[in-house]
């Protein structure tokens, strides 16, 4: 490949990406489409950039070498930050020790929140980068001390990961596949800029650090978990389970258990009882549930209403928040099931922006 491959395109023209020339762009580069896209446009542009990729685990390494030799075609420099010493206890560790406890943890959130914003924007700064650009489907503004990061309305938005970042680190982001309708025309943009060798890369849709494998293999390896009763609510022990961290709120699947012919999802882990609490999903009903350490990107009262996700893939739902110092509890009309202690949740305003996110702690 040569830096003549990644030549000028009608994309340039056809889409305003709201590259500032006079900047400097660090690259978060993972070595997939999204991010080797973003740092095509913004090569194309004429604004000066940088690749970094971080070393993270054992897996990083493929991701590491892939991200160089993008970097080569682009004509670009390329760093390496090794974030293995901070990554692996707050993270990984983390990740195994919440399963454990019978908690869900969403280890991308904060991943974004402590490594990528965090280690990968203090290096960013410190080599002159003006902003940190990364593949991220989302749309950010940085206005009047507040941080309007919107849903971006396609299947690939991905303010739910972003929303534990704070404002002030989200201010040097910039996302330019915000500007894309969605991943095939990502993918479209890539082969103009000379890189179709992606149309025959799929997509990897698993945590990073488990690479494929199964994270109660990983789990079983690192804890020991004893047997306990399974509890079907208002009735009592209805059977038994081989250890909490195999499970999480709202699981059917694996469970093989049914009453009067319907369907049992968990509804509660209880570590200290050693029990799993299961119920059939009834109408919906009101319910309340706290989140701890909000971080909030706009400005809004003590109490308000919004829209919010406790889960990634699920539809927004409306409900009512109250503040509580750092923390807060929101009130909706829903099943239990949608509720996984260690989960992030993310509010929205009416129009799409995002108003914070925290997790999910009951």
């Amino acid at each position: 490949m040569s830096e003549g491959q990644a030549s000028s395109n009608s994309y340039t023209t056809s889409i305003d990406f709201g590259i500032d020339k006079s900047k400097t762009y660090a690259v978060a580069m993972s070595g997939g489409v999204d991010s080797s896209t973003t740092a095509a446009i913004i090569k194309d542009s004429g604004a000066k950039l940088f690749g970094v990729t971080l070393y993270l685990h054992e897996y990083s390494v493929p991701a590491i070498d892939d991200a160089k030799k993008i970097c080569d075609f682009l004509g670009i420099d390329h760093y390496v930050i090794d974030a293995r010493e901070k990554f692996g206890p707050e993270i990984i560790d983390k990740f195994y020790e919440s399963y454990a406890s019978g908690i869900t943890p969403n280890p991308c959130a904060i991943c974004n929140r402590d490594i990528k914003f965090g280690e990968m924007l203090k290096f960013c700064v410190d080599k002159n980068a003006d902003y940190l650009a990364t593949g991220h489907y989302a749309s950010c503004l940085y206005k009047d001390g507040q941080c309007w990061l919107k849903d971006i309305g396609n299947s690939k938005d991905q303010t739910y990961f972003l929303s534990m970042v704070n404002r002030n680190n989200l201010k040097d982001a910039y996302f330019p596949l915000a500007r894309v309708r969605d991943k095939n025309q990502t993918r479209e943009i890539a082969r103009h800029f000379g890189m179709s060798f992606f149309d025959k890369v799929s997509e990897s849709q698993d945590i990073c650090f488990l690479s494929g494998v199964n994270y109660k293999e990983e789990l079983r390896k690192r804890v020991t978990m004893q047997p306990g009763n399974i509890i079907k609510k208002d009735l009592g022990v209805i059977g038994t389970h081989d250890g909490v961290g195999n499970y999480t709120i709202g699981q059917r699947r694996g469970m093989s258990l049914s009453w009067g012919g319907k369907p049992l999802y968990i509804v509660e882990i209880n570590k200290d009882t050693n029990e799993i609490v299961v119920d059939e999903v009834r109408e919906p009903s009101k319910i309340q549930l706290n989140i701890t350490n909000v971080n909030y990107l706009l400005d809004v009262k003590d109490e308000f209403e919004c829209w919010f996700k406790p889960r990634y893939r699920i539809q927004k739902i409306r409900g009512s928040v109250k503040k509580h110092g750092s923390d807060a509890s929101i009130t909706c009309i829903h099943h239990p099931t949608i509720i996984a202690p260690g989960q992030v949740c993310v509010m929205y305003n009416d129009d799409g922006y995002v108003i914070g996110g925290g997790e999910i702690s009951r």
